[in-house]
């Protein structure tokens, strides 16, 4: 005891204090690594949710203090006149309004409650990044439910979506409405009056990008901010904003004029897909103050097995689609399937289901494919419907909600099927058609296993698809480059960024020897690990390596013997792409009508037609391939040695020498230490192609000894050895 009569501290209590920090600093961090946030961060979110805590109190005593008030006040005061029973009620807290309106006893993940209660607290702008599945909208939707008289506005890309998402909030009992052109003239009257008023009862509302652009809707928000009414902005799928993503679109780009004009109102930005490029493209360009809170959950869902099935290399494809069905959910209770030419009913494996509601997806390209695939599965005796733009609406609900009840198991779909679709029992997705990108592929097939069960993800890849699409990135970047100059510099841009996606989405498919969720999640952040090791067990490549090493080996052998047309169509050929329709997903803004239809392959043979036209002078020849020269790798892309091979004939077997030798790198690199980037394969493959086009007299001759290069580069694969010539570019470099 010192003179004041307090205990002196002795050193065993400075220790104790030292041993506290410490062990609160370890726990921490364990927190950081577990949620992927900074400890910085994880700190923030405490002190965030001890806010949140004692703000209910507060309010809760300050109800308490408000009844005995009223009480005392005359029944006709103007300050009872106003109350209503709602706001006699405290404020629910984010655990009592989620067990009360969602069911849920617990959050799905401390990152979630995390970003949770950070938006209720309203202090930061806040980047949610969670796959599929992880739930991601009750990150805005939960924070909605607990305001009073306040009204959160969802942007969303797709009007389907939002219908969707509506109809799901509807049945929980909560009011969440939207505003777009589909709407009667008594709805729009109806919820346009509710948020005009000084006590708006509309939790959340969705809109689109376009409208959010509109007049009249920025009449609506200027309401909402002045009546202080407006709790937030959530930009759902953000990663639209980014010309770097998969789903670019312009109309994001101007939802930053709202955030310019309400700077003080909270913005939450959501994605499933998101690279490093990408969120930095959705801070900078929807200008959300920094510094923002992030919350990033790894993308690695270990419960969905990914695969890839050469289609060229089967006999019957949609006999392989058939069992593949059967063997992940199988029939149950079905009539006798018709016979047919493929198969008779006794080929069926009639195997039980476990969960009536399971079901699978099946995406294709083209109306056609849905229809011809739908058909085909019904007559084996799978219950399939197709759902694409060339159904009416009324088609197309009928459609989702027999596959939504389990009354019809598979749906062969275009893209635009899934978005908001809150299916859990996925026990599949296939994709009968190559996608165009990883991340496009990654959000689709996310789609499965959303129960948290094993499901499968699988592709049938084909060369033809390959060459539809890569043709068609093309046509659309020769259409941009008729535009003014400045315009073209950058669809160049774009078209190149397209054309990369596109060739990492081969990459995935080809390759033998890396995981395919290790190629999958490169492309994101937040999963290094499986970046770095692989998945071990929940693909194809990790589970059966000498099986799918086999399989490509066939599929790359059966390429070889059939010439390089598998992979280039030169310009004087016209290949059956198979394209009677391409279908176009339906956008936000625009009445729900079957979009235009018409033969793609007419319009692909036209466009041959158009290239094999002879010219009448080399300014006419020069003036085609102007904007085309700063599109390609083609080294002295004006040399015209070889009469009949130009320059859109040089560029493909650049590219399709790009794609071999990367496929050599990706089975030998790793086996004899060699480092090689995209920018080294170009290299390689442009020299090798020039040196090629300058010693070769004739176009037989150029493609012969291109076609010789790549047997020897396959040959070399399979021994495990590195090609000589790619072995003296790698010792130029060294010596270099």
């Amino acid at each position: 005891m010192n003179k004041m009569g307090k205990k002196r501290k002795t050193i065993t209590d400075f220790f104790s204090t030292d041993l506290a920090k410490q062990k609160s600093m370890n726990a921490n961090k364990r927190v950081a690594k577990r949620t992927q946030l900074d400890v910085n961060e994880v700190l923030f979110v405490k002190e965030v949710t001890k806010c949140v805590d004692k703000s209910y109190k507060e309010v809760i005593s300050l109800s308490d203090s408000q009844e005995s008030v009223d009480k005392s006040l005359p029944t006709d005061s103007p300050q009872n006149v106003v109350k209503t029973a709602e706001d006699q009620k405290p404020p629910e807290t984010p655990e009592e309004a989620l067990k009360r309106v969602f069911g849920f006893d617990s959050f799905r993940s401390s990152l979630q409650e995390y970003a949770i209660k950070c938006v209720i607290t309203g202090r930061k702008d806040v980047f949610v990044s969670m796959p599929t599945g992880a739930g991601k909208s009750l990150c805005y939707q939960l924070p909605a439910i607990c305001d009073v008289n306040k009204l959160t506005i969802v942007v969303s890309p797709l009007i389907a979506l939002i219908t969707n998402q509506i109809s799901a909030l509807k049945k929980l009992r909560i009011n969440a409405e939207t505003i777009n052109s589909h709407l009667t003239a008594n709805e729009q009257k109806r919820i346009r009056s509710d948020l005009m008023s000084q006590r708006v009862g509309i939790k959340l509302l969705y809109i689109t990008p376009e409208m959010a652009a509109t007049q009249g809707f920025a009449m609506i928000v200027e309401h909402l901010y002045k009546s202080d009414q407006l709790s937030r902005v959530a930009i759902d799928e953000a990663h639209c904003v980014s010309q770097w993503g998969h789903d670019f679109r312009p109309d994001y780009l101007k939802l930053c004029r709202l955030k310019e004009r309400y700077p003080n109102v909270v913005w939450i930005a959501l994605t499933a897909t998101a690279s490093e490029k990408v969120v930095a493209d959705i801070i900078k360009l929807l200008k959300l103050r920094e510094p923002v809170s992030k919350f990033i959950s790894p993308n690695f869902r270990q419960n969905l097995f990914y695969d890839i099935v050469f289609k060229q290399m089967i006999k019957e494809p949609i006999v392989d689609l058939k069992q593949f069905v059967l063997d992940e959910i199988g029939p149950k209770d079905l009539p006798p399937p018709k016979t047919d030419m493929f198969c008779s009913a006794k080929t069926l494996v009639q195997k039980p289901i476990v969960n009536n509601s399971d079901v699978g997806i099946i995406y294709c390209r083209t109306r056609a494919a849905c229809d011809e695939i739908a058909d085909s599965l019904s007559r084996f005796g799978v219950r399939t419907m197709a759902y694409h733009a060339g159904l009416t609406a009324h088609q197309r609900r009928e459609c989702q909600e027999k596959w939504m009840t389990g009354a019809v198991k598979c749906i062969a779909a275009t893209v635009s099927f899934g978005m908001g679709v809150d299916k859990a029992e996925v026990r599949f997705v296939v994709h009968w058609n190559l996608p165009q990108s990883l991340t496009g592929y990654y959000q689709e097939s996310g789609r499965a296993g959303r129960d948290g069960k094993d499901s499968k993800c699988r592709i049938y890849y084909s060369t033809e698809d390959r060459n539809t699409i890569s043709f068609l990135i093309k046509q659309d970047s020769e259409k941009k480059l008729t535009q003014s100059c400045s315009t073209s510099r950058a669809s160049n841009d774009e078209t190149d960024e397209t054309m990369k996606r596109f060739e990492k989405m081969i990459k995935y498919c080809e390759s033998d020897s890396q995981c395919r969720h290790s190629l999958l999640l490169s492309e994101f952040v937040g999963d290094d690990s499986v970046v770095k090791t692989g998945c071990k067990t929940s693909c194809d490549v990790c589970t059966h390596p000498k099986r799918v090493k086999r399989s490509a080996d066939e599929f790359r052998n059966f390429m070889l013997n059939k010439g390089l047309k598998t992979k280039i169509e030169s310009k004087d050929t016209e290949p059956d792409f198979g394209l009677p329709k391409h279908d176009v997903p339906q956008h936000v803004g625009k009445d729900d009508k079957p979009d235009k239809e018409f033969s793609m392959t007419d319009l692909i043979r036209k466009e041959f037609k158009r290239r094999n036209k002879t010219t009448s002078s080399n300014s006419s020849q020069d003036s085609r391939y102007m904007g085309f020269r700063s599109a390609t790798d083609v080294i002295e892309p004006t040399n015209d040695r070889i009469k009949d091979v130009d320059l859109k004939t040089r560029h493909d077997f650049v590219n399709h020498l790009k794609l071999d030798i990367t496929g050599h790198y990706n089975r030998v690199g790793v086996l004899n230490g060699i480092q090689l980037n995209d920018s080294h394969i170009t290299r390689i493959a442009a020299e090798f192609e020039l040196n090629v086009y300058k010693t070769k007299t004739s176009k037989i001759s150029y493609r012969s000894t291109v076609a010789q290069f790549i047997r020897e580069l396959n040959k070399s694969s399979q021994q495990s050895q590195v090609h000589s010539y790619i072995q003296t570019f790698i010792d130029s470099q060294n010596n270099g």
